[in-house]
């Protein structure tokens, strides 16, 4: 989730961000190499926030992703209960250093639509920013490790995960995964299992936890990951 009360100031083109970003995403399909892939997925927990998301990323070397996300939660404001709805779109590029470690750093502007209904009023604001984006991975002996982190200045938002997979089978794999996510107005974690699986057509990750935030919250999530390769 991402909790904000200030509005941007930032002005929001609609057709020119779209057609930057299909220009964005031909470039991407036109130079897409061996690691070049696309994935999707959602999120879900029984207090009703729940996020999903699509996209496509790749290159070696010289990498590039395009996100979309739409995300709706709820929070608290004076007693009544604001339920916030966000989509956002975030292309980025970067660089990528292979080894028994994969570093990946990369960077992008992000757009995104605020809508929030207190059931009296409702308001939508649009908000452009930055996005830096940290990946560490490793892929050998059967394990699977990863750990992710990002920054967006809308919000101040920051995103951390870290994930740990071991192969029990073939393209059969299990795991854990622990989350931290947040800024100065709220803050979440928390922690799950993961099945995983995989195959030359791609995988599929499936993920069952628990996660409490500074808003109150305590709650089961549930959800899965996919990923096609091109």
């Amino acid at each position: 989730m991402s909790i904000s009360k200030n509005k941007s100031d930032s002005v929001f083109r609609p057709v020119e961000t779209c057609r930057g970003i299909t220009l964005f995403a031909a470039l991407c399909l036109a130079v897409s190499g061996a690691r070049a892939g696309a994935y999707a997925g959602f999120d879900a927990d029984q207090e009703g926030s729940r996020t999903t998301f699509l996209g496509i990323q790749g290159g070696d070397g010289l990498v590039y992703e395009l996100f979309v996300g739409d995300i709706a939660y709820k929070y608290l404001d004076s007693g009544a209960t604001v339920k916030v709805n966000q989509k956002i779109i975030t292309p980025t590029i970067g660089i990528r250093r292979s080894g028994q470690w994969n570093f990946s750093a990369s960077v992008g502007p992000t757009y995104n639509i605020k809508k929030e209904d207190n059931g009296v009023t409702k308001v939508e604001d649009t908000h452009t920013g930055g996005v830096v984006k940290l990946s560490l991975t490793s892929y050998q002996l059967g394990k699977s490790r990863e750990l992710l982190g990002s920054y967006s200045t809308v919000d101040d938002f920051i995103w951390t995960r870290a994930r740990l997979k071991k192969s029990i089978a073939n393209n059969v794999a299990v795991g854990g995964e622990i989350f931290w996510m947040g800024n100065q107005d709220a803050k979440s974690y928390g922690a799950g299992i993961l099945f995983d699986l995989s195959g030359e057509s791609g995988g599929v990750t499936f993920k069952l936890g628990y996660k409490t935030s500074t808003n109150g919250e305590q709650t089961v999530y549930e959800g899965l990951d996919a990923y096609i390769p091109f």
